[in-house]
């Protein structure tokens, strides 16, 4: 049976690991600098200046050492597929913000 929206919320948010860790995100002309926010076993949600496209593939290099406890290893040079992108509101540090699946 499908989950209703709700318990996919809930779910996805019991396995989210809130972080502050920089990247360079590789699209397709070139590295970006990206902030990645928060992660997941599917995914993650970080936040850029370059708007990046759904559907779109990106490769994810960590540019700083990931905190204590956390497989830093699984995620540098990982891959992903962009699901949505979104403008953030003027106060952000960043532009945009991403919802990126691990492929």
């Amino acid at each position: 049976m499908p989950l209703s929206g709700e318990q996919k919320k809930t779910r996805r948010t019991k396995a989210r690991r809130i972080m502050d860790l920089k990247c360079l995100t590789c699209l397709r002309d070139g590295f970006y600098e990206a902030v990645i926010m928060n992660i997941s076993e599917d995914g993650l949600y970080l936040e850029c200046d370059q708007e990046m496209m759904p559907g779109e593939n990106i490769r994810i290099h960590l540019l700083q050492q990931a905190p204590a406890g956390f497989c830093a290893g699984e995620l540098n040079e990982s891959t992903g597929i962009v699901r949505w992108c979104r403008p953030l509101a003027e106060a952000r540090h960043r532009r945009y913000g991403a919802g990126i699946r691990f492929s």
